[in-house]
């Protein structure tokens, strides 16, 4: 038997920690004053926002988790949503991380992998 390697979570793992860069450097591009990096850091900020509570595992935002237990639509959102910020030189990594998040979310999607119940995602033991 080999090892299998679960994708969904170090999609996770990796888009939050994207998201979190993510926030932090549209803040960067706020305050950086070229033309076109204050929509590209106002876009990142409010990105980073909307998904860092869709994938920090608390308790009581536990609707918002279920979301991210839907690989196919999760990966195609992150791919998408993070093209944006590839225009601003300061978000080029984290809008990475956010990209490869997804990819791994398709590849979770494509081998078949089986969501995870709320409890595994919050880290409960039965």
């Amino acid at each position: 038997m080999g090892v299998f390697v679960r994708f969904s979570d170090w999609a996770r793992f990796i888009a939050l920690s994207g998201a979190f860069m993510l926030f932090a450097t549209g803040l960067v591009c706020l305050f950086a004053g070229a033309e076109l990096s204050i929509p590209v850091g106002a876009y990142s900020i409010a990105l980073g926002a909307l998904i860092i509570p869709f994938l920090y595992p608390v308790p009581y935002l536990k609707k918002l988790l279920l979301f991210f237990q839907i690989y196919w639509a999760c990966g195609m959102f992150l791919m998408l949503a993070s093209v944006f910020s590839f225009f601003q030189f300061s978000t080029h990594f984290s809008a990475g991380c956010i990209c490869v998040a997804g990819c791994f979310y398709l590849i979770a999607w494509v081998i078949g992998e089986k969501p995870k119940t709320l409890d595994q995602v919050l880290g409960k033991r039965r």
